[in-house]
């Protein structure tokens, strides 16, 4: 909790979030690449976003939306799914979605029963997966990826079991 009384957390997004997930994720262009791949074009944007699995805002102080997460190529064959983190380009916001990315793991693996989660990061990235970031083992690194802000960078792919998520027994955050 906050001096303002809101909470720092997370909620599902909302049709009224559109707009900033929109501005997110041509921000962070091409970060966001699973909704930027296509495009910046609203339109695609938001095709892109809706076939996301899951979204759910990140909240900071006073309510301010700060970052997303994403749960994409949802298996339930598999019980796999892609972990999408971003924040607005901002030293607090990486703080903020960095505080919450414990829980939202938590829920990603817990509310879709998945057995293994992936995520991707470009080199030079925020590092946003908080306090499960040594938790995850890389899998698969693809150098030279695409270019961003005038350089190419490679982009790793990045998996973590439920198994091993919870025998870390990371604190919940406070509801």
């Amino acid at each position: 909790m906050t001096d303002d009384g809101v909470s720092v957390g997370w909620r599902f997004a909302q049709p009224a979030d559109m707009p900033f997930l929109y501005h997110l994720a041509v921000t962070i262009e091409p970060t966001w690449w699973r909704v930027t791949r296509y495009g910046s074009a609203p339109p695609v944007v938001m095709q892109m976003l809706q076939q996301c699995d899951a979204l759910a805002v990140v909240l900071a102080s006073g309510g301010r939306r700060v970052g997303a997460a994403a749960l994409a190529e949802g298996s339930t064959v598999a019980g796999t799914a892609v972990l999408d983190l971003h924040s607005l380009p901002d030293p607090d916001a990486h703080a903020t979605v960095q505080s919450v990315a414990p829980d939202i793991v938590r829920a990603a693996f817990e509310g879709a029963g998945l057995r293994r989660l992936y995520h991707h990061r470009f080199e030079g990235d925020p590092e946003l997966r908080g306090a499960t970031t040594g938790l995850w083992s890389a899998e698969v690194h693809f150098p030279d990826y695409a270019l961003v802000d005038g350089e190419h960078r490679g982009r790793t792919t990045y998996a973590l079991g439920a198994e091993e998520f919870t025998a870390a027994d990371l604190p919940v955050a406070a509801p």
